[in-house]
């Protein structure tokens, strides 16, 4: 399954979100949220020297290898190299820069970008902090997404009940010592841990970054597993619903603006009177980084209470590709609000407060099982 990838769209797209934010402006820091996604001021002077000097910038849309490039590359001639793994414990990019600053013949890349979201964020992101239009080139080498996850996930025990989406990143260290892990396979889209708790089999898996949800719900659907779930944070919209609090979404809907729930509903709506919140509506935007004053209050003025970015590419893949038997669930945790002290750019996964809120999502996924893997 490759993703046709339309460059001039996507860069047309990213332009118009510009110019809102440029005319509307962001309810969270933006500056400081791509401070903590790309390396501005480092290394040397970072990567805001090359906006004044304008040199062009490669972006490339493809699996990568770190080891097989450097084994085919001149080191002598690489003066950077940044490995980026973010919050969702995969490869957002790794940054190469080759040659000497003060050469002509420099060149500084993007590489291993997989996921259309993760493409469209750093695109911004580069646009946000100076970067001209000009100066980007996107290179697309059709990744086989397809082909990229099932051999990610062609180590799943064939017995596997339960597969928790993002719980490795979320959950997987708040466990109880009845679940052993068996063993650790990383992959290029998603890693995952196998655990056996009370004989079953079941797996956690790293968080696969926005739209690589479907695609991994679409394989996973090929393999005959009880029930499917997603666990991860979100923002909250509503007073209602707090920093802290555990979220149940009900409807979801997509970054096309379109209703994703309609035949698997989230079944850990069962836990009423457990310690959680539901969300009646809930929305999904491409990145964080499209959320202007404006359309945060357009949001709410529609009645959508939480936010995030995977949930709809989720779902959707849910209701596309699954079986009609298998168990679907999605439970987020609060994490920032916009315009709050702790807006998404504030928001720190390693803090206490978050420990012990993912500490409780566990508790509530243990206490859940019976009804996901229980005959």
């Amino acid at each position: 399954m490759r993703i046709d990838l339309n460059i001039r769209n996507l860069l047309s797209a990213v332009e118009e979100n510009v110019v809102q934010m440029e005319n509307d402006g962001a309810p969270f820091n933006i500056e400081l949220y791509i401070s903590r996604n790309l390396p501005i001021k480092f290394p040397n002077k970072g990567i805001i020297e090359f906006v004044e000097s304008s040199k062009k910038i490669q972006i490339h849309h493809e699996l990568f290898n770190t080891t097989s490039f450097l084994e085919n590359h001149n080191k002598n001639t690489i003066e950077s190299l940044i490995d980026l793994y973010g919050s969702s414990h995969q490869r957002d990019y790794c940054l190469v820069i080759s040659g000497h600053r003060f050469n002509d013949e420099q060149t500084i890349e993007f590489r291993g970008i997989l996921g259309i979201n993760r493409l469209y964020k750093i695109i911004l992101m580069l646009r946000l902090i100076g970067f001209d239009q000009n100066q980007l080139k996107l290179l697309d080498h059709k990744p086989d997404y397809e082909k990229i996850i099932e051999n990610d996930i062609n180590q799943f025990p064939v017995n596997t009940e339960l597969v928790v989406v993002g719980g490795q990143v979320a959950i997987g260290k708040m466990l109880g010592k009845e679940f052993i892990l068996n063993k650790f396979i990383p992959g290029n889209i998603i890693s995952f841990g196998e655990y056996t708790y009370k004989g079953k089999s079941i797996v956690l898996t790293t968080f696969p970054y926005g739209d690589l949800c479907e695609p991994i719900v679409r394989c996973l659907s090929k393999k005959k597993i009880k029930a499917i779930v997603f666990v991860g944070s979100a923002g909250t919209l509503t007073d209602d619903i707090k920093i802290g609090d555990i979220v149940v979404p009900n409807t979801i809907i997509g970054t096309d603006g379109r209703i994703k729930t309609n035949k698997f509903f989230n079944r850990f709506r069962e836990l009423e009177g457990r310690d959680v919140k539901f969300s009646c509506l809930h929305t999904s935007v491409i990145t964080p980084l499209i959320e202007t004053i404006s359309f945060v209050a357009e949001l709410k003025k529609i009645g959508c209470e939480t936010i995030d970015v995977e949930a709809g590419y989720f779902q959707n893949g849910c209701e596309n590709w699954l079986q009609d038997s298998c168990k679907v669930g999605l439970m987020l945790y609060i994490t920032d609000r916009p315009h709050a002290k702790k807006s998404i750019a504030e928001h720190d996964y390693s803090d206490l407060s978050v420990k012990i809120v993912r500490e409780r999502m566990a508790s509530i996924l243990k206490d859940s099982l019976k009804t996901f893997i229980n005959d």
